[in-house]
C-alpha cells in the first residue's frame, strides 16, 4: 500500500480475510480497514460504488475499525449520483429511472425522506402532465360519463365524508386485509396510500381501485382522479381516471413491475 500497488495490496488482504478466523482481532481489525481503503481508493470501474459501501460497513463491524470516515465519503458520493440520477429522469420524463434511482438512494444511512418526498411531488407533476393527453374526450362524452357513474353510485353520494372513508378502506380490502390507510379525498382529488407489504395483492385487484374512483366521480360530479402512492414518500405507483368511452375508471400503472408486483393494467 506505501508503494501505491492497491491491486496487489487487495489481493494480499482478500487471501488474509479468507483465513481470517486464523487472526487475532487487531490483525482481523486491520484487515478489513484495509479492504475498505484499497477499495475505494481504487474504485469504478473494478469495484461500484456498492461493492465499497459493503467493503466498508463490513469493515465497521470490526471493534475499533476506521472506516467510518471512509463510508460517509462513498455514501455522500452514492447520494450526490443518486440526485443527479433522480433529477435528470424527472426532467426527462422518465418515471422508471426516477424510481430506480430513488430506490437505491433509500438504501443509505442518511436518506432523507423529505428529499424523497420532494422527489415524489414532481413525479406526481410529471404524472399529470402526461396524462393530460389521455383525457381530452369531449365535454357531452365526460358529462354523460359522470352522469352515469353519479347514477350508479348514488349510495355513495348520500354518504358523509367519514362513512365515505371507511367505504374506501373497506372496498380496498382483500382477505380482510386493508391495501390502503387514511383516505384523503379533496374537491375531485382522493390520495390513497399503499401498504408496502401487500404490492402483490394490489396488482391483483386493481378492479377496486377503479370502483373506488367510479365512486369519486359520483360524489364530486367531475371527472375525479385517484392518485395511489407508494410507502412513507408516496411515490407514484398507480393513478386511476375515468375514461369517458367506457363509462367507467380505467387504472394506469406508474411505477415498474419490480416495484408494484405483476405488470397488470386495468386499461
Amino acid at each position: 500500500m506505501r508503494a501505491g500497488d492497491y491491486a496487489g495490496a487487495h489481493r494480499e488482504l482478500s487471501a488474509l480475510d479468507a483465513r481470517a478466523d486464523k487472526l487475532t482481532p487487531d490483525e482481523r481489525r486491520e484487515v478489513k480497514d484495509d479492504l475498505c481503503l484499497t477499495e475505494f481508493i481504487i474504485g469504478h470501474p473494478a469495484y461500484s460504488s456498492k461493492e465499497q459501501q459493503r467493503a466498508c460497513a463490513e469493515a465497521l463491524t470490526e471493534p475499533g475499525s476506521r472506516s467510518g470516515d471512509v463510508l460517509a465519503r462513498i455514501d455522500a458520493a452514492i447520494e450526490q449520483k443518486d440526485d443527479e440520477r433522480v433529477e435528470a429522469a424527472i426532467k426527462a420524463g422518465d418515471l422508471t429511472a426516477a424510481e430506480a434511482a430513488i430506490q437505491d438512494y433509500e438504501t443509505l444511512p442518511s436518506a432523507n425522506q423529505v428529499q424523497v418526498a420532494r422527489w415524489s411531488n414532481q413525479m406526481w407533476k410529471l404524472v399529470e402532465r402526461q396524462d393530460e393527453p389521455t383525457t381530452h374526450a369531449g365535454k357531452t362524452a365526460m358529462g354523460s360519463a359522470i352522469a352515469s357513474l353519479r347514477h350508479d353510485h348514488s349510495d355513495a353520494r348520500k354518504m358523509n365524508d367519514a362513512a365515505f372513508k371507511q367505504w374506501i378502506v373497506n372496498t380496498a380490502t382483500v382477505d380482510g386485509k386493508a391495501m390502503v390507510y387514511d383516505p384523503v379525498p379533496d374537491h375531485g382529488l382522493l390520495k390513497l396510500e399503499l401498504h408496502e407489504p401487500d404490492l402483490s395483492i394490489a396488482a391483483l385487484n386493481l378492479d377496486k381501485f377503479a370502483a373506488i374512483n367510479d365512486a369519486v366521480v359520483a360524489r364530486c360530479g367531475c371527472d375525479a382522479r385517484t392518485e395511489i402512492g407508494l410507502g412513507t414518500g408516496n411515490l407514484p405507483a398507480y393513478v386511476a381516471r375515468l375514461d369517458p368511452e367506457t363509462r367507467r375508471s380505467e387504472v394506469l400503472i406508474l411505477l415498474s413491475g419490480e416495484q408494484i408486483g405483476p405488470s397488470i393494467s386495468m386499461r
